[in-house]
C-alpha cells in the first residue's frame, strides 16, 4: 500500500514536472520572439522612413536643401510630410507595444493559451504590414514634392547609402546573362511606388484623381510621374 502511494505521488510529481517545463518553454519561446520583434521595431524607428545619408554634422533638413535644392516651400511642406507620417504610425506603435503585453501576462497565466498567443502575433504581423503600406505612401508623398532633377538627385542619395551588398558592381564589361543596363541603378535598388498606386493610375494622365486600396482604408490621391511610373500619390492632409 505504501509503496502504491509512493508511486501516484512520484507519478503526480512528475506531471507536474512536466507541466512546469512546459510553461516554461513556451514562455521562453514567446520571449525570444518579442525580443526579435522589439530589435527590429526598434531599428525601424530610430531610422527615418527614408534613409538619408551622413550629414557632416549638418541637420537633416539643411542637409536635403543644399544637396537637392529645395526651396523654403519645399522644405515647409516636406516637415509636414514628416510629421504627419509619425502620427499615422504612432496608433499602431502603440497598439503594438499593448499586444506585447498582453502576450507577456498570458505567458505567465495559471493556464496559457497558445491559440491567443498565435492571434497575438497574427495581429502584431498585420499592424507590422500596415505599418510598411504606410511608408510606401510616405515616400510617394516626399516625391510629390521634388521636381523630376531634384527626384533623381534623392535617388542617387539613396543609393549611396545602400548596404554594399546591394550596390552593383564596380563598371566592367558586359557579360552574357546581364540584364540590361537602366540609368538609377537595377530595378531592385530604385525605389518603386506600390503596385496598387500604379494600377489607379492605368491608363490616366498627369493630375488624374485616382484612389487605390491600402490595407485599412482607400486613399485618394493625384496621378504623379514618379520615376519612371504615373502613380497615385496621396492628397495632402489625407488620413
Amino acid at each position: 500500500m505504501r509503496q502504491r502511494s509512493w508511486s501516484q505521488k512520484r507519478c503526480c510529481m512528475n506531471y507536474f514536472s512536466r507541466q512546469r517545463i512546459t510553461r516554461w518553454t513556451i514562455g521562453l519561446l514567446i520571449l525570444l520572439n518579442l525580443s526579435t520583434l522589439a530589435l527590429l521595431w526598434r531599428s525601424h524607428m530610430t531610422q527615418p522612413a527614408i534613409p538619408l545619408p551622413p550629414q557632416d554634422g549638418r541637420p537633416v533638413e539643411q542637409f536635403l536643401q543644399q544637396e537637392l535644392g529645395l526651396t523654403e516651400a519645399q522644405m515647409h511642406q516636406f516637415e509636414e510630410v514628416r510629421q504627419q507620417h509619425f502620427q499615422q504610425t504612432k496608433g499602431l506603435v502603440d497598439a503594438i507595444q499593448q499586444l506585447k503585453r498582453e502576450a507577456m501576462e498570458e505567458v505567465f497565466a495559471a493556464s496559457p493559451d497558445s491559440a491567443r498567443l498565435q492571434a497575438i502575433a497574427e495581429e502584431i504581423g498585420a499592424m507590422q504590414a500596415e505599418i510598411e503600406a504606410l511608408r510606401f505612401a510616405h515616400f510617394l508623398e516626399l516625391a510629390a514634392l521634388f521636381e523630376p532633377e531634384q527626384q533623381e538627385t534623392f535617388r542617387a542619395l539613396l543609393h549611396e547609402i545602400s548596404p554594399p551588398q546591394q550596390r552593383p558592381e564596380p563598371d566592367r564589361p558586359p557579360q552574357p546573362g546581364d540584364p540590361p543596363h537602366q540609368p538609377g541603378g537595377p530595378p531592385e535598388q530604385r525605389h518603386q511606388p506600390p503596385q496598387a498606386a500604379i494600377n489607379a493610375c492605368a491608363g490616366k494622365e498627369q493630375g488624374s484623381a485616382c484612389q487605390f486600396h491600402a490595407p485599412s482604408e482607400i486613399v485618394t490621391g493625384t496621378c504623379r510621374t514618379i520615376g519612371d511610373h504615373l502613380a497615385c500619390v496621396p492628397a495632402k492632409g489625407a488620413p
